[in-house]
């Protein structure tokens, strides 16, 4: 019975390939025979990157480590790969893909991913794909989310679960390839937020498209750290050299040290203040952790720290407490007093929903794991 299902299901889609051709999404031609998403003349043509930069990926000379620009700056991911340069034949398969309709090439890139970047996918053991999101004006004027396409695609072949609602564009930012360098991070301040704070995730790959100066990943890496991810990796299709740079270098004043250093992205803190940071958090999750009845002020007190860091640290649900702690913060919608997190239960499903009919509208749907209902632990837990 299986082996005559399979056939029917071979057969059609060899019938389907005869209605409607596969054309190749590098030079638009048919693409002949009923496998192959990519024609042979191109395949052979293309030159994904092998010399690639250790930490974003993009192409670098030989022998190189590092391209210039993360000699130059940090970044808030692990690290990134790139399949292809960002040129030629690439450049204009990618703009058919955004602005053109081209959905389907989506299943080409994943494919040509799959046979490139097979390791790396696999070393990285990611807990889930999470897409770039499109502001919803955007998604709706475009139909679709090219990075959601592209994350399923490869959610497909790798077995990982896509998680499209995790996280959204609350900013419609204008195009980055007009921006500068400094101008793309102002661009992106404060463009995403988080909308899923029952999902917890230890190791994510950030798909998106193009890479040019990583502003785009580093500014959703930069949330995710906020809520306790620890591992964050991202793939693009393609990745380039950036030429309307203007200054690398951002250099600012920390302002818990006043130490120079290379601002990038986030609050403006040195890294060995974010250092010391941690090692204060740790501190204050012991403490709790031995006296689970303690007021935010004994808190502050015995571990010296600000009560607005103790609930910068709730908000960012990296501390929670258990049902008798004195401890709570008010929702920032309706003011209830809740444990941990920004928001309410009830506030968060209510923009949980409205959001998921605005994305209803849109046509792409990008199906996440459902998660069995699991008894909560009464005691307290905390995010590393």
């Amino acid at each position: 019975m299986h082996h005559i299902l399979n056939t029917g299901r071979k057969y059609g889609r060899i019938a389907l390939r005869l209605l409607y051709p596969v054309r190749c999404p590098f030079c638009d031609e048919i693409v002949p025979g009923f496998e192959k998403l990519i024609c042979d003349t191109c395949r052979e043509e293309l030159t994904p990157i092998k010399d690639y930069c250790m930490k974003c990926g993009k192409h670098v000379g030989q022998g190189e480590e590092y391209c210039s620009s993360c000699r130059e700056i940090s970044h808030n991911f692990s690290r990134g790969r790139c399949l292809l340069p960002y040129e030629g034949k690439t450049r204009k398969s990618i703009y058919r893909y955004k602005y053109g309709n081209r959905q389907e090439y989506a299943k080409a890139y994943a494919q040509l991913m799959a046979e490139e970047m097979s390791d790396f996918i696999q070393n990285c053991r990611a807990d889930a794909l999470i897409p770039v999101p499109l502001h919803i004006r955007r998604q709706q004027k475009r139909g679709y989310n090219q990075a959601a396409l592209l994350a399923k695609a490869l959610g497909s072949i790798f077995h990982i679960p896509v998680y499209s609602h995790l996280i959204c564009r609350t900013k419609n930012t204008i195009p980055q390839k007009k921006l500068t360098f400094s101008q793309r991070q102002n661009n992106l301040k404060r463009a995403f937020k988080f909308i899923r704070n029952d999902v917890k995730l230890n190791t994510i790959i950030i798909i998106d498209d193009i890479y040019t100066t990583g502003s785009t990943i580093d500014a959703i890496a930069h949330l995710c750290q906020e809520k306790g991810i620890k591992n964050i990796y991202f793939l693009t299709i393609a990745g380039g050299p950036y030429a309307n740079r203007e200054v690398v270098m951002n250099v600012k004043n920390c302002r818990k040290c006043g130490k120079l250093f290379n601002y990038v992205y986030g609050p403006v803190v040195c890294p060995a203040c974010k250092e010391a940071l941690e090692k204060k958090f740790q501190q204050v999750k012991s403490y709790i952790q031995q006296h689970g009845r303690a007021t935010m002020e004994e808190v502050s007190e015995d571990c010296d720290v600000d009560t607005a860091q103790i609930q910068q640290w709730i908000r960012q649900e990296r501390l929670q407490f258990a049902d008798d702690s004195p401890i709570q913060v008010a929702c920032e919608m309706c003011g209830k007093m809740i444990r941990s997190g920004r928001f309410c239960p009830q506030c968060k499903d209510q923009m949980a929903r409205k959001l998921n009919s605005a994305m209803g509208l849109s046509g792409v749907m990008v199906e996440e794991p459902k998660h069995e209902n699991k008894r909560q632990d009464p005691r307290m837990r905390f995010l590393k």
